[in-house]
């Protein structure tokens, strides 16, 4: 059979042994991370939901870069699960969930490298109120006008300012 080498298939092997130990226990077929590097952000993906091989991605975005932040719910399955969405200035954009490792020292530094961006007390309130509705939520930059959240979609609720 050309083509196939015993470390193809030992390899194939490992990898269909992983993804059967990961459905028998009810891990994630997918993996995330997300680590500051340099100027800027990582966000990493290992996906075993392919059949032959997985499916590795990774994503570099600089801080200079980023131009909106949006922490929000998908309308899906994963009820419950926080993800922030990464907007680009040249429209593109990347997203990252809660179980990725790493999340939480992105929470505590996107403050600092952002300079504006509400904390996690600020918005995680807004976003999670909620279990089956995405609240959509921006963090960067921050609602002008407002010290709450601002929320995108959903229900508007408006306080009146008072001088």
């Amino acid at each position: 059979m050309a083509g196939f080498t015993r470390s193809k298939v030992r390899n194939f092997i490992q990898y269909r042994r992983e993804v059967a130990r990961r459905m028998r226990t009810g891990a994630s077929l997918t993996d995330w991370s997300v680590a500051e590097v340099g100027k800027g952000l990582r966000i990493s993906c290992v996906s075993y939901r392919p059949l032959l091989t997985r499916l590795e991605s990774s994503w570099y975005l600089e801080w200079a870069s980023i131009s909106e932040v949006v922490a929000f719910k998908p309308a899906d399955f994963n009820a419950g699960k926080v993800w922030l969405s990464f907007g680009l200035g040249d429209r593109s954009e990347v997203s990252v969930p809660e179980d990725a490792s790493g999340w939480a020292a992105l929470l505590d530094r996107l403050p600092e490298v952002l300079p504006g961006a509400l904390n996690v007390a600020e918005w995680w309130p807004a976003v999670v109120r909620s279990e089956f509705a995405p609240n959509a939520t921006r963090i960067y930059p921050p609602p002008t006008n407002s010290f709450k959240p601002n929320p995108l979609r959903g229900s508007a609720q408006f306080r009146r300012q008072v001088p």
